[in-house]
């Protein structure tokens, strides 16, 4: 496997990114957008897979997270935020095509990152992704994103948007845990293995506050993405794979993913499939069955070179999957 990595100049700054390739023909590229209060470095165990089955694995830190920190930890940008990390992401996609022109470009959004996948989605349904999956995604009652956004505002009167907020953090990230009791950490809902749950709140990149101004821009883009007639702007034949495990608060214990993947369908996406993992809880790639969630990306992936992206599928497909924890 070789290592690729740098900074890329985008419109308001600059991110950090890196690769991982493989030493043999390149089949096609899988990019990585990370999720809140963590980074690209975290994707390092699954990219070694994806590069043994011939994938060039591309993942940038998003603005205010791992290297590319800027104006500061846990924060996009002054105005517009939530658009110019969409476009961060569009450019680091951009620059995995110029790397390997001839071949398929596949898109993996995990949890926050998923929500900017989906609005790239909106905003560029002509953009060179020939498919995508969507890691621990969820939907939002309508009601509490109102109810966030009316504390976004009145915590923005009283604060800088670059100042951490904790009513807005125990808000939007306190309740995760409350399924998982008697907790042995604060972040037992990432995924049932202690070993990835230690490695998480002892990393320095990860597990930090967000600001007011990060606050803010997610639940801007969350609102977005739920739009009706921003759904139907998305390139009705791109193939989505919804990913997610059945025990992930994120995504309403699967009821929000499922939400999720109908509203797609409603707005007229012709190539869906939903996999959720019976037990598992957020970050199904770091779960104690990654090794089974790494052979179906994979697969889903190569299922779609053989069977050409371009050519639209009807069937709408659901499958939930039993039985495969490991330890």
């Amino acid at each position: 496997m070789i290592r690729k990595d740098g900074y890329l100049s985008t419109a308001k700054g600059s991110v950090y990114w890196r690769a991982w390739l493989p030493e043999t023909e390149v089949c096609a590229t899988i990019q990585i957008a990370h999720g809140v209060a963590e980074h690209g470095e975290r994707y390092a165990r699954f990219a070694e897979y994806m590069t043994e089955r011939g994938f060039a694995v591309y993942a940038a830190d998003h603005a205010g997270h791992g290297r590319s920190i800027g104006a500061a930890r846990g924060f996009f940008a002054e105005q517009d935020g939530w658009f110019a990390v969409v476009d961060d992401i569009k450019a680091v996609t951009d620059l995995a095509r110029r790397d390997f022109p001839r071949v398929a470009h596949f898109l993996l959004g995990h949890s926050m990152g998923s929500f900017l996948v989906r609005t790239l989605l909106i905003r560029y349904p002509k953009a060179p992704i020939d498919g995508v999956i969507l890691s621990g995604t969820a939907w939002q009652p309508r009601a509490a994103l109102a109810a966030g956004r009316a504390v976004y505002h009145a915590e923005r009167g009283r604060r800088n948007v670059r100042a951490v907020s904790p009513v807005l953090n125990r808000l939007m990230f306190g309740g995760f845990n409350g399924s998982f009791k008697p907790c042995r950490t604060g972040h037992d809902w990432l995924s049932r293995d202690p070993v990835i749950v230690d490695a998480y709140e002892s990393d320095p990149l990860c597990g930090f506050d967000v600001t007011v101004g990060l606050a803010g821009d997610m639940l801007f883009g969350m609102r977005f993405n739920q739009r009706h007639v921003n759904l139907q702007k998305m390139r009705a034949t791109l193939p989505v794979c919804f990913l997610s495990g059945d025990c992930d608060p994120v995504g309403d214990m699967g009821r929000g993913v499922t939400r999720t993947y109908n509203a797609f369908a409603d707005a007229g996406m012709k190539n869906l499939e939903l996999a959720l993992y019976e037990g598992g809880r957020h970050e199904m790639l770091n779960e104690t069955n990654c090794e089974d969630v790494y052979r179906f990306i994979g697969d889903w992936c190569l299922a779609r070179l053989a069977r050409g992206t371009a050519e639209p599928q009807t069937l709408l497909r659901r499958r939930k999957f039993g039985g495969l924890l490991r330890r």
